[in-house]
């Protein structure tokens, strides 16, 4: 398994693919009566990663992988897939590495911005994004804010009931009688001499 390691870190491909064969390996031990886990279509994208490093495609045909007919794909009979093999193959391959992101320095994570990773994501769907959670925010706060108003009207309920030097004020519509609203007319107009 040293080789495999020393084929990790060969190149980015190489250490693509022996990723994608552990993931291969590993749907195998969580599914091995599953179809679409026990064969490998060469011509498509996944297949493609493997066919461009023959390593990985020993390595699949040593697990008991073996090519149709046509060669179009690998294929394992489910008796193979549920061995205990499998499951000790999947632990002894290499961790994948990636030689970008040992390179470069992680960023520090931010505070509670966003629970979701924005790589990869178009510019309209970052901004979907964004606006949503700003909405989500703002839903927040006006919760809050209510909250808040409930317990003051909760409180002020509190002390109508129970202060005994509570009394209701004047209101300004109480205070007006029939004689206390005035018109223009009566203010300045025929009346006054204006």
């Amino acid at each position: 398994m040293d080789a495999l390691g020393a084929l990790a870190e060969s190149s980015d491909e190489a250490s693509r693919a022996l990723q994608l064969v552990k993931k291969i390996v590993g749907n195998l031990v969580a599914h091995p009566a599953e179809e679409k886990f026990r064969s490998i279509n060469l011509h498509g994208k996944a297949g493609q990663k493997l066919v461009a490093v023959p390593e990985c495609l020993a390595l699949l045909e040593s697990l008991g992988f073996h090519k149709t007919e046509d060669g179009q794909s690998l294929v394992i009979p489910e008796a193979q897939a549920a061995s205990p093999e499998m499951v000790t193959a999947l632990g002894t391959l290499p961790a994948p590495q990636d030689q970008r992101a040992a390179a470069a320095p992680t960023p520090a994570p931010r505070a509670a911005a966003s629970s979701m990773p924005t790589t990869g994501m178009s510019a309209k769907r970052k901004a979907k994004m964004l606006i949503e959670e700003k909405e989500r925010a703002e839903k927040e706060r006006a919760k809050e804010l209510r909250k808040e108003e409930l317990e003051r009207i909760r409180q002020d309920a509190y002390v109508r009931k129970n202060d005994p030097n509570w009394k209701s004020g004047v209101s300004a519509a109480a205070g007006k009688g029939g004689e206390a609203i005035s018109t223009f007319r009566e203010k300045f107009g025929e009346d006054k001499g204006g």
